[in-house]
């Protein structure tokens, strides 16, 4: 069964109070879910559907722009959670904060926040610039 750690659901929680459409995403969140992470240890693992269902209802409340900052925001708390700060430090003492490099390690990083049957891979498809 796919797990997610509960350090990434509390983080992804805390992103939700963080917004300003809290109210909206509260309602629309599962009370069980919510009650779930708050009663769980941050080192203990979930059920992933848990992060399926909290994932598709910031998708559904929130419009294009406010979605891609919530998760960019949930992003850097994750890099600067105890799961992720060692692994990104790694990686950024080994080869700068050269974005491409970094997403090659994105993998390594997945398994702290996921594990079994949940994988991630990063593909180079040529060259990408930032909007």
């Amino acid at each position: 069964m796919a797990e997610v750690r509960c350090r990434h659901m509390k983080l992804l929680f805390a992103c939700v109070d963080e917004d300003a459409a809290r109210e909206d995403l509260r309602a629309a969140l599962s009370a069980d879910d919510m009650r779930l992470v708050d009663e769980a240890p941050p080192v203990a693992w979930l059920p992933v559907g848990v992060n399926v269902r909290a994932t598709e209802t910031v998708w559904r409340v929130l419009g294009r722009g406010k979605r891609v900052e919530f998760f960019a925001r949930l992003g850097g708390h994750d890099f600067d959670s105890t799961l992720l700060k060692s692994v990104v430090a790694t990686a950024i003492r080994l080869f700068g904060v050269v974005p491409l490099r970094l997403l090659e390690w994105v993998p390594r990083g997945w398994t702290q926040l996921f594990r079994d049957e949940t994988q991630i891979a990063v593909k180079a498809v040529g060259p990408q610039h930032a909007p």
